[in-house]
């Protein structure tokens, strides 16, 4: 066979085992974000540094290094209960305040209980974690310092309770934020203790309920540094759809304990003197103690005009002091939260004006409803959203 003859049936071969795969000339290293050898450059998404991890917690276990301190002190012989994915347990610290714990799972809750009162409770999220160690610091100086109630009682003068808020035996769900806290935590309904604050400063809870299908928002001032306490309204049961909701969560300083003041009339009135109000009963859709739902579709007047929106309540005697929020919110979930005056002014058993919808009724975005918060003989007259409204 001739030399060319030959080398033509090499080369044929090549090609032939080429097409099968056997025989290609790739780098790997190249394949991933790199010139192959043909030029190409290959996408950089495919690249090893971009595909998902799947977090360490999901196999295997994660050692937990508990530090339980008080200030600067270790705190030894501290209790901590814990549950993970696998157990419900309890670990106490040595004499440097340490305990190491092995965590089954992404999530671990931990029970701190020690001399100075207060159990501190910490969720730890450990989905994050790059290794098989994770520390986690717990001062137990930052104990809780003010109670939230969940209430479904009124006032005893009326002997009324919340008859859509379930009673008190129910899982509850809550978020809070204070000026320097944040936390989440499911509870028996009753109360629960959480890091507040200061006098002076925000604090804020949102909350679901196992009966209830609506939230909650309990957003007020920090008044007092003793008898430090909020009442939040279990959150109502809603059959029906609506437009405007409302929650009352008030409550008067001083007084009884998980009681909030009853509603005792809410109206909304508009610039033409139309009123849509709890003795109603077109367009009502909830009408409770502490709530109300109404629905304004076919209520042409609505969208068209401004309207102003105020609550009364009952109370325990002359001169009391009312503390808390009401929460408006719409079908979408949004909402907004007007807190009752805190300079010390007595509530006369008129009417808490809460805002005015200045357009777009019954839109809840900023400028649209405007807050108020001031107590009025009466929610009546054609100019009395024109101030806040901006007319």
């Amino acid at each position: 066979m001739h030399n060319g003859g030959v080398l033509l049936s090499v080369l044929s071969l090549l090609g032939f085992v080429s097409s099968l795969g056997v025989y290609r000339p790739y780098n790997y290293q190249n394949y991933y974000g790199s010139t192959s050898p043909y030029g190409q450059r290959y996408p950089q998404q495919y690249s090893y540094t971009s595909l998902a991890k799947v977090p360490l917690c999901k196999t295997g276990y994660t050692k937990l290094e508990v530090f339980v301190t008080d200030g600067s002190v270790k705190v030894a012989s501290a209790r901590i209960n814990y549950v993970d994915s696998n157990k419900l347990n309890m670990v106490v610290t040595d004499q440097h305040g340490f305990k190491s714990i092995q965590i089954k799972g992404c999530s671990v809750g931990l029970i701190i209980y020690h001399n100075a009162d207060n159990p501190v409770y910490r969720n730890v999220d450990l989905s994050s974690c790059t290794s098989r160690v994770e520390n986690v610091v717990i001062d137990i100086s930052e104990k809780c310092d003010f109670v939230v109630e969940y209430s479904f009682m009124g006032l005893m003068v009326n002997m009324a309770m919340c008859m859509n808020c379930g009673l008190d035996n129910q899982i509850v769900s809550y978020l809070y934020q204070s000026a320097e806290h944040t936390g989440h935590k499911q509870v028996g309904s009753g109360s629960v203790c959480v890091n507040a604050g200061d006098m002076g400063q925000n604090f804020k809870m949102i909350a679901t309920s196992q009966y209830g299908t609506v939230f909650n928002v309990l957003d007020i001032t920090i008044l007092m540094d003793t008898n430090r306490r909020g009442v939040m309204a279990l959150p109502p049961k809603v059959d029906l759809p609506y437009d405007i909701l409302f929650i009352s969560n008030t409550y008067e300083s001083g007084g009884e304990t998980n009681v909030l003041n009853d509603i005792s009339a809410w109206k909304f009135e508009s610039e033409a003197m139309e009123t849509v109000q709890n003795t109603d009963g077109m367009g009502i859709v909830l009408n409770d103690i502490f709530s109300g739902a109404v629905a304004v579709d076919g209520f042409d007047a609505f969208t068209e005009k401004k309207w102003a929106f105020g609550i009364s309540f009952l109370k325990s005697g002359q001169n009391v002091d009312l503390e808390g929020n009401i929460v408006l919110m719409d079908m979408d979930g949004n909402y907004q939260t007007v807190e009752h005056p805190n300079a010390g002014i007595d509530y006369d058993g008129n009417f808490f004006f809460v805002g005015c919808f200045c357009k777009n009724v019954p839109s809840l975005a900023p400028g649209d409803f405007v807050k108020v918060g001031t107590y009025v003989a009466d929610i009546v007259g054609a100019t009395i959203c024109d101030t806040p409204c901006g007319v």
